[in-house]
């Protein structure tokens, strides 16, 4: 990854297109706030964060879903 992307949660793709993550790495600390897609980009096939494979696929997100009842503060 360059410089400009952390890693930040894993996810599970679930259809060609939705990826199912934990609702907690896409809100703002302790809020159901969701931040900006833009904060976000995909890595399809990436194993290792500290290797580059040759066959990961980079993905822009389109939208973000927040399960309502979703709380950061219990499960």
């Amino acid at each position: 990854m360059s410089s400009k992307w952390n890693y930040i949660c894993g996810g599970t793709l679930i259809s060609k297109r939705a990826i199912l993550t934990a609702a907690h790495c896409v809100t703002f600390s302790e809020t159901t706030e969701v931040r900006s897609k833009n904060h976000f980009r995909i890595d399809l096939g990436k194993f290792r964060r500290e290797r580059v494979d040759e066959f990961v696929q980079s993905h822009e997100i389109q939208h973000i879903v927040v399960h309502p009842s979703y709380s950061p503060y219990g499960y």
